[in-house]
Order: C-alpha cells, then sequence, then structure tokens
C-alpha cells in the first residue's frame, strides 16, 4: 500500500472512531501517547442467541491499568450448537474465514503458530504440532504441549506427553518427540520431528522496528548419523499421508515433511509410498477425532510466574470450561501503545480463573492476533483489539484492525440453520 493510501485509510479509521467514542486519535504518534484513549465498556449480559451468551466487563488493576473483557460462551449441551477448529496450511484472516461459512455465529483466533517473518523456506503446513483437520491427522507434536480438539461434537483438552504410535504399511511402531522431556534411551523405535523442532532468533529489523523471527540454521536438520534413515511424511494427492521420501544418514530439513520420523536403518522395513497412519497420542485415540491443534499453556502453569515474564502483560485470548460445563471465549484486551491499557498478565488473571468458577483455562495467540468476530445479522461486530495496528516502518502505521494478523487456525461456535 502506498504511502497516501496508508494515509486515506488511517484518516477514515480515525473519523470511526471519534464518531464512536468522541475520542480523537492520532496514528502516526500512536506511540508517543501519554495519557489513555480508550474507553471503559459497560458492564452487560445479554443472550445473543438460544444458549449463547456475550458478557461485557471491566477489570481494574492496582497500577491504575485496565482491561476491557469479553467473555461469549454458551450451553454445549444444546443440540444447535457446535464447535468446530478451523486450520488451513497457510495463514488466513479470521475476518475473511467467518464471512465464508453461514453456519458461524462466533469465532475467536486459534493457537499459536510458527510463524517466520524473514522467510527463505516455509513449513509445509503451519500450524506445526498436533494438527488433525477434517478428521486427518496432519500434524504430530514434537514436544510436550497442551492440545484442544473436538471428539463427538464436544471440546476437550488435554496435555499429552509427545509419545504414542503410528501404522506404517502393515507395521505399528511407537514414536516420541525431538523435543519431548521422556527420556529417548528407553524407546527404542522412532524420533518424530518436525518444524517445531527448529528455533527462531528474535532480532529488531532496523528498517522497521519490528521485532522478527529467523531461523537458527544450527538447529533446522535432523542429526546425521550413518545408522539412521529419515522416513519424510508428507500427503498424497487424495489427502493421505505417506511416505514421501526416504533420507539415508539423516540430515533432513524440518520444513521438508509434515514431520519427519528417523529410525534406526537396521529396522528400516519401508518404502516410498508407504501408507502412514497415526493412531494414538499419549493414549488418546487419534482415529476417533474430528479437528484438533495445539494451544498455549494453562493459566495457572508456572511458566509464567517466574521473574520475567509474571508482569508480562499483553491482549490475551483465553479458552474455559467453567463447572457448570459451559464452554468460554474470552479476550481480554490491552495494547502496547495505549497508556494505562496495556493488558494482563497471567498473575493479573490468575483469580479469575478460581477452581470454584472453571475447571479448565487455556492461552490461545495473544497479542494484537486476540479477538472475537461475532456475527450479528449481516453484519459482524469485532471484540477486542481495536487498536492493533501494522507498523509498517519506524515512522509509518496502519490502522487495520480487521485484518490485522493472518492465523493459522481458530475456534469456532456453529449453529445450526
Amino acid at each position: 500500500m502506498r504511502q497516501n493510501d496508508i494515509q486515506v485509510y488511517n484518516q477514515k479509521q480515525q473519523e470511526l472512531y471519534a464518531a464512536k467514542t468522541g475520542i480523537s486519535v492520532d496514528i502516526q504518534n500512536i506511540g508517543k501517547n501519554t495519557q489513555t484513549i480508550v474507553f471503559k465498556k459497560k458492564m452487560s449480559l445479554e443472550e445473543i442467541h438460544k444458549d449463547v451468551w456475550l458478557k461485557t466487563e471491566v477489570m481494574e488493576l492496582e497500577d491504575g491499568n485496565f482491561t476491557n473483557i469479553y467473555d461469549l460462551f454458551w450451553n454445549q449441551k444444546n443440540p444447535n450448537l457446535s464447535c468446530f477448529i478451523h486450520s488451513t496450511k497457510r495463514p488466513y484472516y479470521l475476518f475473511d474465514y467467518i464471512k465464508s461459512n453461514p453456519s458461524i455465529l462466533a469465532v475467536i483466533n486459534g493457537s499459536f503458530f510458527f510463524l517466520i517473518d524473514v522467510v527463505d523456506k516455509i513449513p509445509k503446513d503451519y500450524p506445526y504440532h498436533f494438527c488433525i483437520r477434517d478428521g486427518k491427522v496432519v500434524g504430530l507434536p514434537s514436544s510436550n504441549e497442551p492440545i484442544i480438539y473436538v471428539k463427538d461434537q464436544k471440546l476437550n483438552v488435554k496435555e499429552p506427553k509427545s509419545i504414542g504410535t503410528i501404522k506404517i504399511a502393515n507395521q505399528t511402531i511407537t514414536w516420541i518427540g525431538s523435543k519431548s522431556n521422556i527420556d529417548k534411551k528407553n524407546i527404542n523405535e522412532v524420533i518424530l520431528y518436525n518444524s517445531g523442532s527448529s528455533k527462531l532468533i528474535k532480532q529488531y529489523d532496523p528498517k522497521t522496528g519490528v521485532r522478527m523471527g529467523t531461523l537458527d540454521h544450527t538447529c533446522i536438520h535432523t542429526p546425521s548419523n550413518p545408522t539412521v534413515v529419515d522416513l519424510v511424511v508428507n500427503t498424497n494427492k487424495k489427502g493421505s499421508l505417506i511416505i514421501s521420501k526416504i533420507n539415508f544418514s539423516g540430515n533432513t530439513h524440518f520444513f521438508d515433511g509434515l514431520f519427519i520420523l528417523q529410525i534406526d536403518n537396521k529396522k528400516n522395513k519401508y518404502k516410498v509410498g508407504d501408507k502412514v497412519t497415526p493412531l494414538t497420542l499419549d493414549g488418546l485415540n487419534l482415529t476417533t477425532i474430528t479437528s484438533g491443534v495445539t494451544i498455549g499453556k494453562s493459566v495457572t502453569d508456572p511458566y509464567f510466574f517466574v521473574p520475567e515474564r509474571i508482569n508480562s502483560r499483553d491482549a490475551r485470548s483465553v479458552i474455559a470450561e467453567d463447572v457448570a460445563g459451559n464452554i468460554h471465549f474470552f479476550v481480554f484486551d490491552g495494547s502496547k501503545y495505549i497508556p494505562k491499557f496495556k493488558g494482563i498478565s497471567a498473575k493479573d488473571i490468575g483469580p479469575y480463573f478460581s477452581q470454584s468458577r472453571f475447571k479448565w483455562g487455556y492461552f490461545l495467540d495473544g497479542g494484537s492476533s486476540s479477538r472475537i468476530i461475532l456475527k450479528e445479522g449481516k453484519s459482524y461486530k469485532f471484540l477486542a483489539n481495536e487498536f492493533a495496528f501494522k507498523k509498517i516502518t519506524n515512522e509509518t502505521f496502519l490502522w487495520d484492525w480487521k485484518r490485522h494478523r493472518k492465523l493459522a487456525s481458530s475456534i469456532a461456535l456453529r449453529v445450526k440453520r
């Protein structure tokens, strides 16, 4: 987009925001604000559809910060309501997805995905860990990460270890993730590698000031060893998993397959074209799951309570189930550009998700990805992250909050029409 087009677009957004709130926003100097330009939402609770409610409230923090909370929740016992986890090989805009599917009432951004800002090679499939799409497994986890999945039209969560069984041709074997903390010395089968096995180097681009992720090329291939064989797994034209390539002595790029199975060459009885069928993940039967992806950690995970993270604030998305069995889409709003509206930390919301209220709660992709889109007749309501800006250069921002960032997965509430 040209500079003049950016200015015209931003001016329109500023006028719309001013008409709605009475607040004037200087987009090009957004980072220089010294006072809050966001208004606190009024507390409300309304049933927007049969057994579906939208609650809006404000959480005041001790240091003067606040967050607007959007909570969309529904009764799983209603047979006309169902949850669906959507993922694609390539990232997409959340707004485009809900517009394309008339059965969706609301959608929330999904899990963190493997984002490479400076691309030299891209993964075969961006939902880089556990991923089941339309009843077919396209990704297995290389590390121990929480997952969310749909089985029998119900939403479930699990914190599995990265270990399971897989059938290749006519033989069933055990696999273990390359970054699993399970002792691999006792596993005499295969090691699974995928794009999640790699590492990122985070650095700031001097031209734009944007934090970029580049691949650490010292950790982008399977181990090289003359005693091993790499079975590269991809889908064929019919969408079935097969061995697409066999690399002797390892050294396979993590992105060359949906995942790679490294096996002792003395045990290799397989050939290119053999069918691959994932069976289990830490005892979970994968053949009965219709959709699923890896998600973030629990809201109570000790990971967030170490000194370097305990006070880290940002906009946050959470998927949760309360003690009554209702499923909740949560967004805790915030923006690093807005004083007194910096978002929340896991410490801030810990008491909110007490065991007396919720069975579980897990983070989804946070920051500028966090938002709920709600369909209202022929129009759409965007809940949270209205101040998600694209930083074009150090001096230029684009206020495109409807299509701010592409995602690789999302979780939708569907209604039978």
